[in-house]
């Protein structure tokens, strides 16, 4: 591959569906330092699709909170909805593990897409009277059109997921489309997300490069691996949320005669 020859043993940290190649004592793969928030940079974007790779889930509902044709224009008070948003729903439902994006609408009002993984039933008119009451519209259209909820179940929907990440969660969006909305802050957020602990194993060079070898070339959806730089990669699984690829990896590396370990 070209990678990996400039040292003597590679670590391969293996998450559910995602696995990153580096050096033994170096940071796992960041793909840019974070400055100014003003935009859903390329390297905001590569940080939550890591994030999604990185955890397992059985079902997600997704939710969209969207504005009436008055909204606010101060990037602040939209994130302080999103916060009430967040209490009230908790207050209620639990504190669920759950993934935000903040986006922009054609017509220039923000709104929040939020994925809740592994909840039980939730009732869109409930969620709905929680929206409103906090925008404090007094639009009925709001009250009824203002939230959009989708449930996936695991099995042969797990596409649908994985469209709904790539195309709403994490797809790029190079500027705000209203510049009247200042103070944006952060474009996408987890709540209640624990990382768990991904598996390590260290291995001769050589053989790092025949694992991401055999790992690229069991791919059939395109290119699946995010260079950072010569001795840092990352390599992404396309079964999300199922852990599925990170049994795949085991395999791998089994079959080469090393072992992984926490």
């Amino acid at each position: 591959m070209g990678l990996l020859l400039s040292h003597k043993r590679t670590r391969i940290t293996i998450y559910p569906d995602m696995v990153t190649f580096s050096q033994p004592g170096q940071q796992v793969c960041e793909p840019g330092k974070r400055g100014a928030v003003e935009v859903m940079s390329k390297a905001s974007r590569m940080r939550l699709l890591k994030l999604m790779h990185q955890i397992t889930y059985t079902s997600v509902t997704m939710v969209t909170l969207t504005y009436p044709a008055e909204y606010p224009r101060d990037g602040r008070k939209v994130k302080a909805q999103l916060k009430e948003f967040r209490r009230r729903f908790e207050k209620k439902f639990g504190k669920l593990r759950a993934l935000w994006r903040l986006e922009f609408q054609k017509r220039g009002a923000p709104h929040f897409h939020i994925l809740y993984f592994d909840c039980g039933f939730i009732p869109v008119g409930e969620i709905s009277s929680i929206w409103y009451l906090i925008v404090k519209s007094g639009d009925p259209n709001h009250l009824k059109n203002g939230v959009d909820l989708k449930r996936v179940h695991e099995g042969s929907d797990r596409a649908i997921i994985m469209h709904y990440v790539s195309k709403y969660i994490a797809k790029a969006q190079k500027e705000v489309e209203n510049d009247e909305i200042s103070g944006i802050g952060r474009w996408w957020g987890y709540w209640n997300v624990n990382i768990e602990t991904p598996f390590t194993v260290d291995v001769a060079h050589g053989i790092a490069g025949i694992i991401a070898s055999k790992l690229i070339s069991n791919r059939r959806d395109g290119v699946p691996w995010e260079p950072s730089n010569r001795d840092c990669f990352t390599l992404f699984g396309s079964s999300m949320g199922t852990g599925e690829y990170c049994e795949y990896v085991f395999s791998v590396i089994d079959s080469l005669g090393a072992k992984a370990s926490t």
